[in-house]
């Protein structure tokens, strides 16, 4: 395990008792999946944090399925906010972290950018928005999502406004 990730694996087991920090950026950090695997396994059991920032570590499809489950397994989730840019996700990882979004309701926003999704994850985001439109914010700059993934949440917003 790297320093960063026994770190964060610290900072987890802090916040699992700690009901005062609400906004946690760990962001550009080198974690691995072992540091976010400690600090997902602690944060399920947090009920004050509405912003989670990790983007910019090299999570991977793990890292957003760990990330996933955390937020599903929360009974008490206060997350809104979800910050994954540049994690190195495919649409599998994506397809796990817009589950948990769809799911979960006091999630208003969300930061995607700059992990090269493919066109077909704008179906995968589509379908999110469609299930949860309390979604305020959603970041997905430095994609690859093309005309057709554009198009389909272009269509899911349409259809929230109605």
């Amino acid at each position: 395990m790297q320093k960063s990730d026994a770190e964060a694996f610290c900072v987890g087991e802090s916040l699992a008792k700690n009901e005062n920090i609400t906004h946690l950026d760990i962001g550009h950090n080198n974690l691995t999946i072992a540091g976010i695997r400690g600090l997902a396994q602690s944060l399920g059991e947090n009920s004050s944090l509405k912003s989670l920032a990790c983007g910019g570590n090299n999570l991977e499809d793990d890292g957003a399925l760990l990330l996933a489950e955390m937020l599903l397994e929360n009974k008490s989730c206060a997350v809104q906010s979800i910050d994954v840019q540049s994690i190195h996700i495919s649409i599998h990882g994506l397809a796990a972290l817009m589950t948990a979004v769809a799911r979960i309701s006091n999630i208003i926003s969300v930061n995607l950018e700059s992990n090269e999704l493919p066109q077909q994850a704008g179906l995968v985001i589509a379908e999110a928005m469609r299930s949860n439109n309390a979604i305020k914010n959603l970041i997905l700059k430095s994609n690859n999502l093309g005309d057709a993934g554009i198009a389909a949440i272009g269509e899911a917003l349409a259809a929230d406004s109605k």
